[in-house]
């Protein structure tokens, strides 16, 4: 018994540690679109064409026509998304080609709390 209750705790730890880590900027990583953007994480439920490739690629076939997407987002202070795609339907297939840019500017980087070292 004592060795079945190891075991699971052992697995469950895992999973539980894995959640831990994210990336120093997660605003980053926002949706390609606008529209991605106006409905935040819903966009992984919802089929919103070729924008679907960054989101959620299951998501591709369920899309009604095919469609040509351009998404062009500024944000806060040098920040600025751009996003193009083309996604084709053939019956239950889908070809999707897509390109995702993205620039953000004017990060200051510092070793110590004061002055900045400059800008990244």
């Amino acid at each position: 018994m004592r060795f079945f209750f190891f075991l699971s705790f052992l697995f469950l730890s895992t999973g539980i540690y894995a959640q831990d880590s994210s990336t120093g900027f997660p605003m980053l990583e926002s949706a390609p679109t606008p529209s991605g953007l106006a409905i935040n994480d819903a966009g992984a439920a919802v089929p919103m064409g070729s924008a679907s490739l960054y989101l959620n690629p299951a998501l591709l076939v369920l899309n009604p026509a095919s469609s040509i997407d351009l998404g062009y987002s500024s944000w806060i202070e040098d920040s600025n998304y751009l996003f193009g795609g083309a996604n084709f339907l053939n019956g239950n297939r889908s070809f999707t080609l897509g390109i995702y840019s993205s620039k953000s500017g004017g990060f200051e980087q510092r070793n110590n709390p004061g002055g900045s070292n400059g800008e990244f």
